[in-house]
């Protein structure tokens, strides 16, 4: 089962239309053990997916025409997250040969490795004492994306950080593709532009589904509302859905969801049953779905058809998808440009997502894909659970936002100067807005001149003592936003 994502469940109401489909689903693996973790072949004839059950994981091939079980023969330890190449000639997986000592078994931890489809000599492609899990092709199928825990000891996120590496499938060193956080199951758009990932913010925080263009990973557009958990994300053959597992408010446990990605953005509950159903996977032409569920007791295989609304878009060719390096706009910043994006995707909650900036004069400038009108714009700032402490909450007091105008940038309004504090208002309600005459522009900044900080970074009898230079004066930055004239942030398009 997906012990892998572990987070809390909150309950939150829908941010998007929403429908329940009530098809009943087809059992298709049986028997002792737990079946999960299924992917279809590129040609529909079968599925490969991990089971426990002769007491190790290992990876089996269920032949769809007669229901015939093989066990992939990958040596004496445990096999698990497979994943065929685009020809469908190779699997890729995780495996592992714990032993008690180095010269029994492999002395690394969970790698990546490549097998014939049809059999043969596995070919190991990572190496090290890490977790390398959840391997996927690129569409080319010249790349193996994964999972990864390697890169911890140098990380500075506290021990809490999955990133996503990538290794050639010829040969050759891993290298981070997106890193410093947790970050899980790539999964690319049938274009191999963009990929689609699960995120979590810390610990304490749902699981979410963003997506990234592959030649930025840095930059994300999230998919989901980060109240609500979803993870687990696979991209539809021709791109208009995304399948994953989500939780809402009344399921009785995790269920299959489709998230529509532009258009109306439907979102579609698949199955309705009791227990968990996880893990979905596309047939190959889209019109059906693979999952898990342990809904009799034991976790086990079952697909199911796309509910009709969804399959009529899926059935045509769609820009949508294609539209995507059209959608996401480039955020640079003079500080941190790592996490400057989350200014701009970022949930408004008082979370890891506030975009620190140190000193003044500091700016974040996003650049649009293409010329936008915009009249209003909502600055969300401020590390609001400190804001009763010395060190206040370091909200704007005062900014400039500007557009480009040709060479020169240009004021949109007249400079805020003396934004008040925050009071406990609320993470949703403390902002501060500014309407101004309609520009069109591709390019604006955010300027921060001014810091509701108190520069009080301890307490003392002598607040004569307490010295912080404007150099250090630190601005939480938790959300930016520029709307049109038809009230839409132009900065977060999805």
């Amino acid at each position: 089962m997906n012990t892998r994502y572990i987070t809390s469940i909150f309950v939150a109401a829908f941010l998007f239309s929403h429908n329940v489909f009530a098809a009943k689903p087809a059992q298709l693996t049986f028997g002792p053990g737990n079946d999960t973790e299924a992917v279809w072949s590129p040609d529909g004839k079968h599925i490969a997916f991990q089971s426990d059950r002769d007491g190790r994981l290992r990876i089996y091939l269920l032949a769809l025409a007669d229901g015939s079980l093989r066990a992939l023969e990958t040596g004496p330890g445990e096999s698990c997250f497979p994943c065929f190449s685009p020809d469908g000639k190779s699997i890729v997986y995780s495996y592992s040969y714990l032993t008690k000592t180095a010269f029994e078994g492999i002395k690394d931890g969970y790698n990546i490795y490549i097998i014939p489809a049809e059999g043969g000599n596995p070919r190991q492609l990572t190496s090290g004492s890490c977790y390398d899990y959840l391997p996927t092709f690129s569409p080319d199928g010249n790349t193996v994306y994964f999972c990864t825990t390697r890169g911890l000891e140098s990380d500075n996120s506290g021990g809490d950080c999955v990133s996503i590496f990538s290794v050639p499938v010829a040969g050759g060193q891993p290298v981070g593709i997106k890193t410093g956080g947790a970050f899980v199951q790539p999964s690319f758009s049938p274009n191999g532009k963009f990929f689609a990932i699960g995120s979590a913010l810390g610990a304490r925080s749902n699981w979410r589904i963003e997506i990234a263009k592959v030649d930025n990973p840095s930059q994300t557009i999230r998919l989901t509302d980060p109240k609500t958990p979803f993870y687990g994300p696979r991209w539809a053959p021709k791109g208009e859905f995304i399948a994953c597992t989500g939780y809402t408010a009344g399921q009785d446990g995790w269920e299959v969801w489709l998230l529509e990605i532009r258009g109306d953005r439907q979102r579609i509950r698949v199955t309705n049953g009791h227990g968990n159903s996880c893990s979905p996977f596309w047939s190959p032409d889209g019109s059906q779905l693979v999952f898990e569920s342990n809904a009799t007791g034991s976790y086990k295989l079952y697909r199911i058809p796309v509910p009709e609304e969804a399959g009529k878009k899926i059935g045509k060719t769609s820009k949508e998808a294609e539209g995507f390096s059209l959608s996401i706009p480039r955020v640079t910043a003079t500080i941190n440009p790592k996490r400057a994006p989350l200014a701009i995707s970022g949930d408004i909650t008082e979370d890891v997502s506030a975009w620190q900036c140190v000193g003044l004069n500091q700016s974040l400038e996003v650049q649009l894909p293409q010329p936008q009108t915009v009249s209003r714009m909502r600055i969300y700032s401020g590390f609001l659970s400190v804001y009763k402490f010395p060190s206040g909450e370091g909200s704007i007091k005062g900014c400039r936002v500007q557009a480009l105008n040709g060479k020169e940038w240009q004021d949109l309004f007249s400079e805020v100067t003396n934004a008040p504090r925050y009071k406990g208002e609320g993470a949703g309600n403390f902002f501060q807005e500014q309407t101004f005459k309609p520009v069109t522009a591709d390019r604006f900044r955010l300027i921060i001149t001014a810091s509701n900080d108190t520069r009080c970074r301890f307490t003392s009898p002598d607040p004569s003592k307490i010295s912080v230079p404007e150099d250090k004066v630190v601005t939480y930055i938790r959300k930016f936003e520029l709307f049109n004239t038809e009230g839409k942030n132009v900065l977060q398009p999805f």
